[in-house]
């Protein structure tokens, strides 16, 4: 969901476990030769029985929508680059990109979400708040349940790209991946 109706930009993912979709993404790719749909991952997942509900299966294919990750167009190679991780994989998943920069509303949710929780989790710790506070008085979730979400995703893919640690602060590589945006905020744009 990269819309709401009011036209608001919602940075809520549809959540899932960001490193064990990959792992299930590529098995499927090396088992089902010639299927890379998001469809045909479902199909997988639900008949190997590795996935109980419909609902589950689509939110894994979350992140490989073309505006999040575009697995579906990767090669197994590839693939095999992301699912390691670190900085050499999100090198692979935003094709060479080494600096996010922002695009169209309602893009790239996983690496903004990533953004988000090294950024608030700074911020709530100084200001004595929970960053679910801080996300939905700041407007990015509109509830708490729906915060978690966001946060449980961005932390899940910024610690397998290395952007943040485990306690979801910014690590070197974070900043150099969002130097545009910490430059952008020291300036006020």
């Amino acid at each position: 969901m990269a819309q709401r109706d009011d036209a608001t930009i919602n940075w809520v993912p549809t959540g899932h476990p960001f490193p064990k979709v990959l792992g299930h993404y590529l098995s499927f790719r090396k088992q089902a030769t010639g299927r890379t749909t998001a469809s045909d991952f479902q199909d997988w997942l639900i008949g190997g029985q590795l996935i109980n509900k419909a609902s589950t299966a689509q939110a894994y294919c979350f992140p490989l929508r073309t505006t999040e990750f575009d697995l579906t167009a990767r090669t197994v190679p590839s693939l095999e680059i992301i699912a390691h991780g670190g900085w050499e994989g999100l090198l692979e998943a935003t094709g060479g990109q080494d600096c996010f920069l922002p695009g169209l509303a309602g893009e790239h949710v996983c690496l903004v979400d990533v953004w988000l929780v090294g950024y608030l989790t700074e911020c709530a710790r100084q200001a004595g708040q929970r960053p679910q506070e801080l996300l939905v008085l700041l407007g990015f979730a509109g509830t708490e349940s729906s915060a978690s979400t966001l946060l449980y995703v961005g932390r899940s893919v910024g610690q397998h790209f290395g952007l943040l640690d485990t306690d979801d602060l910014p690590t070197a590589s974070f900043e150099v991946f969002y130097r545009y945006l910490r430059r952008s905020l020291a300036l006020g744009r």
